[in-house]
């Protein structure tokens, strides 16, 4: 952190990248904890099974150890897709508000500066209420969205790479980080977040 505080190029902190894919799929009367609902919509595909309640642990006292250290570093948390990042929708639960981050933390600062999601299409089409399908607006939610990986050869049928940046932008969404050939080589349209939400 020494190395990259205040650099110009840093654009924000990600403790993990799609926590998703390793949490375990259980019931539980928290629903911060509860991932039954994302694990229909394919959450745990590493089978690694571990328990919400200690990914957002981490997460958050990774966030709050950020915070503490350079306060000035937007965070986020990039999901695999919308189903675990709002309460919109039938098929979504935002298991990471403040609220949740900050109960399993144990702290008041763990929560997340933005949103963060992915978007690849299943099959031909997007899945319900993608990004890609709806608003930013639609989602409900108090601070930006960021489209944070998406590619045109992942895409529903026919959408083409400035097609996807200019739904993006003209449907609500801060910044798109494009994805080429569904890999993480990563190239950002640049937004300037304090213009539009200044903390």
């Amino acid at each position: 952190m020494h190395k990259i505080k205040g650099h110009p190029a840093l654009g924000a902190f990600e403790a993990v990248n799609e926590p998703e894919g390793s949490v375990k799929v259980e019931s539980n009367s928290d629903p911060c904890y509860a991932t039954t609902l994302i694990g229909l919509n394919g959450a745990g595909w590493t089978g690694n099974s571990i328990p919400m309640e200690k990914y957002l642990r981490f997460i958050g006292r990774q966030n709050e150890a950020v915070r503490a250290f350079d306060p000035e570093t937007l965070i986020t948390l990039g999901s695999w897709g919308q189903f675990p990042q709002s309460d919109a929708f039938f098929n979504t639960h935002n298991h990471y508000t403040d609220e949740c981050l900050n109960k399993a933390a144990g702290g008041s600062k763990a929560g997340l500066d933005f949103f963060q999601m992915h978007c690849y299409a299943w099959g031909d089409d997007w899945s319900p209420n993608a990004p890609f399908a709806v608003d930013a607006a639609d989602y409900k939610l108090d601070r930006p969205i960021v489209i944070g990986e998406f590619a045109s050869v992942c895409a529903k049928s026919g959408s083409t790479l400035p097609g996807l940046f200019t739904y993006a932008y003209e449907h609500g969404y801060s910044v798109s980080i494009r994805t080429k050939d569904c890999k993480d080589v990563c190239s950002v349209l640049l937004y300037h977040y304090n213009t539009q939400f200044p903390r």
